[in-house]
């Protein structure tokens, strides 16, 4: 990252010792981040989502995969991620709804596969019932004996 100014030392990120800080410019999206100085020299981005993204300042691409899933451009959406990132499943499910959806509630790929959107593979779950729903299926396949 780019060093802005030295900020002599302090403590950082809850560490016991202080360190000798500066103020870094993240090269990517332009955001100004406290970093301890040695650290900072050798990071490539402010976060770990920034970094996985690969933006640079001012500019987005269309859709992007993070962790299998492809997300959607869309900044002013009310579930869009710090970058501006909507996960494109629950897009799709927002759609076939007709309402946006909830924290609580999971659009959840029938079939498993992560990159298959269509509307009929996606179905509407509560975090619990997902979560139990894959407890479940990981346990039949390990052959765990499950009480239903």
């Amino acid at each position: 990252m780019i060093p802005i100014k030295k900020l002599g030392k302090m403590r950082v990120n809850n560490r016991k010792k202080p360190e000798y800080c500066s103020l870094f410019e993240c090269p990517r999206c332009g955001k100004q981040v406290v970093r301890a100085t040695g650290e900072g020299n050798r990071l490539t981005a402010c976060s770990q989502t920034c970094s996985q993204l690969g933006i640079a300042r001012g500019a987005y691409k269309e859709s992007v995969i993070i962790s299998g899933y492809e997300y959607i451009y869309k900044p002013d959406h009310p579930n869009a991620l710090k970058m501006g990132y909507v996960a494109k499943h629950r897009l799709v499910l927002e759609e076939k709804l007709g309402r946006h959806l909830d924290k609580s509630e999971v659009a959840h790929h029938i079939n498993e596969d992560k990159l298959d959107n269509r509307p009929e593979n996606i179905e509407l779950m509560t975090f619990s019932k997902h979560s139990s729903f894959h407890a479940k299926r990981k346990a039949r396949e390990n052959g765990k004996f499950i009480a239903v």
